[in-house]
């Protein structure tokens, strides 16, 4: 509504992404999806890459999923990961890790050495030095390397 009184600004792209969410609530998925891809054409053009993260978690992870397959999603969450941890939205960047897992599952993917990066590089570092989580990422790396899959980070 804001949007529409006021005009476009960095943070209507979230609340597109939001509304593109609410409506498979509603199980309007056409309509979501419509909405949820201007939300990310929106975010290029306003060039708000601090929402990048959370857009593609939402989009790319919960609402395109109900009309393309998974896998076209992968990418894009992977991306999303990446730039969470660049831009300091580590809860969005761990999320989009764990449907990148999830979805990566779905599709058939080897997803042993992700395991890694989920309980290491989000759960466990809570618990412990975060030295001690980064030894068992790499040890992750290294599993990944050997078995032709590759790591988030």
């Amino acid at each position: 509504k804001l949007t529409l009184r006021h005009g476009i600004c960095k943070e209507s792209c979230l609340g597109m992404s939001s509304f593109s969410f609410a409506l498979c609530q509603f199980y309007d998925f056409e309509a979501a999806d419509r909405i949820g891809r201007l939300s990310v054409l929106l975010l290029e053009k306003c060039k708000a890459e601090e929402y990048r993260s959370y857009i593609y978690l939402l989009y790319y992870g919960n609402v395109r999923c109900w009309n393309v397959h998974v896998e076209q999603s992968l990418e894009k969450l992977l991306h999303g990961y990446h730039v969470g941890m660049q831009t300091g939205t580590i809860e969005n960047a761990m999320n989009n890790a764990s449907c990148f897992v999830m979805s990566s599952f779905v599709c058939g993917e080897e997803y042993r050495s992700y395991i890694y990066l989920l309980y290491y590089g989000n759960v466990r570092c809570w618990n412990v030095h975060v030295e001690q989580s980064l030894e068992k990422l790499l040890h992750g790396y290294h599993v990944g390397m050997q078995t032709g899959t590759y790591m988030l980070n």
